[in-house]
């Protein structure tokens, strides 16, 4: 389903996902989509990233500010990570080997 953002922006919903069109890659005729960030609660009242298909929990020694965001698997050795200041993702190593 296509929908417009409250600052206009174009977005695609599908089921619990959505697009946002990627500006950097404009041209011609072909448009690029990226799967937003959907900033949650687990189960267990714990703050988790969710991008695409995969979670990301936060580090329990994240303090302030900023925090590192590791992948849900990571005890399975997938090595994906976020940084983020503010709620905002400054860093993201998004290299998942599930």
């Amino acid at each position: 389903m296509f929908s417009v953002t409250r600052f206009g922006n174009p977005v695609i919903i599908m089921g619990s996902y959505r697009y946002n069109r990627n500006n950097r890659y404009l041209s011609g005729p072909k448009v690029f989509w990226t799967c937003s960030p959907k900033f949650a609660v687990s189960r267990f009242g714990n703050p988790v990233i969710l991008i695409g298909r995969y979670r990301f929990n936060k580090n329990n020694r994240s303090r302030g500010p900023s925090a590192m965001w590791f992948c849900s698997k990571s005890s399975l050795g997938c090595r994906a990570s976020i940084k983020t200041i503010d709620n905002v993702i400054i860093k993201e190593s998004n290299e998942h080997n599930h």
